[in-house]
């Protein structure tokens, strides 16, 4: 199962003006889209700690039953 996922980040360490935020999405074969960015989580994705000062909400995200059908939606975006 994988998820397309929409997030809003907000820097921690260096906030924007305003309401402005940085928009992301992509897909994932995390059930909890979070995870996907926390560094502990083994999960075979690229381990990074750049997002720790981050405050990441998750707007929306939407179950697939296959890989093909969540990168579909994905391209659809792009």
């Amino acid at each position: 199962m994988y998820k397309f996922y929409f997030l809003t980040l907000r820097n921690k360490v260096f906030p924007l003006d305003g309401n402005k935020v940085f928009c992301k999405f992509g897909i994932t074969h995390q059930s909890d889209v979070l995870r996907r960015f926390d560094p502990s989580v083994d999960d075979g994705y690229y381990k990074s700690e750049k997002y720790l000062e981050w405050d990441i909400k998750c707007d929306f995200s939407m179950f697939f039953d296959t890989k093909e059908e969540a990168l579909a939606v994905e391209q659809r975006w792009l």
